[in-house]
């Protein structure tokens, strides 16, 4: 344990120190059922997100692509421009759509988690029971899709995963904003190409077509790895999916004491009262 007991700007510093057991709490001070319900209102609350960049999107496409056609005084490969930086901006959309949908899968997780600890005694729910049934939330949700392979060893099987979800209301948003951002894309890339109208239609229709594949490619990706866990049984992979579960982080993490301890500025509680007080 590192100490600056002997720097005088130890007042500027900010003391960190172990919260000592006689002021924790026997049993978290939680209620589920409000817990339910702001977990409830921040899954709609996603949603609603998502639904405003798409229409913000699509204002800005019906906005731009008229106003840049009716510009006389700039070139076609000017005009491509223009396009090809609302493309850029509908990536940037259609990165930030799909992190609202993985916060909603979370969202979802933690509704069905907390239904399941409301058969839990307070006293009893520290880190690793929330984690648990964390766990079996996952694994109920996505139980259907892990089989067994050659070897007797259970996999995900991510090709029914896709076909499953691939006609959601979900994806389908996504990839109706896709294809809008893909037709833009590919209009920029035919106007600012110098070739032949056939040859630039061509290489814009297979970048936009590219340009779909790996936002669909993107997207269940990402929704796949929230389950990375059941995957491969890796403990970081479910750390990734439940770090983002914070209503169920009523808790404090003791594990985490042994990382603090290598601050410099870091004390026993007895040593930061006496610090504190000649602040």
């Amino acid at each position: 344990m590192n100490k600056k007991e002997g720097n005088s700007n130890i007042k500027d510093n900010f003391i960190v120190f172990k919260i000592p057991d006689s002021m924790k709490t026997k049993e978290p001070n939680i209620d589920l059922e409000k817990l339910y319900e702001l977990t409830i209102a921040e899954l709609g609350l996603q949603q609603s997100k998502r639904d405003q960049l798409l229409t913000i999107y699509l204002a800005m496409c019906s906005f731009l692509i008229p106003f840049a056609f009716s510009l006389d005084i700039i070139s076609w490969q000017g005009k491509g421009c223009i396009f090809l930086a609302t493309a850029i901006v509908g990536i940037l959309f259609a990165n930030i759509i799909v992190r609202y949908r993985i916060y909603k899968e979370i969202y979802w997780l933690c509704c069905e988690t907390i239904t399941l600890l409301f058969t839990i005694e307070k006293k009893n729910l520290t880190k690793h029971i929330l984690q648990q049934c964390y766990h079996r939330t996952m694994y109920k949700k996505c139980k259907k899709y892990l089989v067994k392979n050659d070897q007797n060893r259970l996999i995900f099987n991510k090709f029914k995963y896709i076909k499953d979800n691939i006609t959601s209301s979900e994806f389908t948003y996504f990839i109706i904003h896709c294809f809008v951002t893909a037709l833009v894309f590919a209009m920029a890339i035919a106007l600012i190409l110098p070739l032949q109208l056939i040859t630039s239609i061509i290489i814009a229709v297979v970048c936009s077509l590219a340009l779909i594949l790996g936002f669909i490619t993107n997207f269940f990706s990402r929704c796949i790895n929230v389950y990375g866990v059941l995957i491969d049984g890796n403990h970081k992979k479910f750390n990734t999916a439940f770090n983002k579960a914070w209503f169920l982080h009523f808790y404090l993490d003791d594990a985490n004491d042994k990382d603090i301890e290598k601050l410099q500025n870091y004390y026993t509680y007895e040593e930061a009262v006496e610090i504190l007080k000649q602040k």
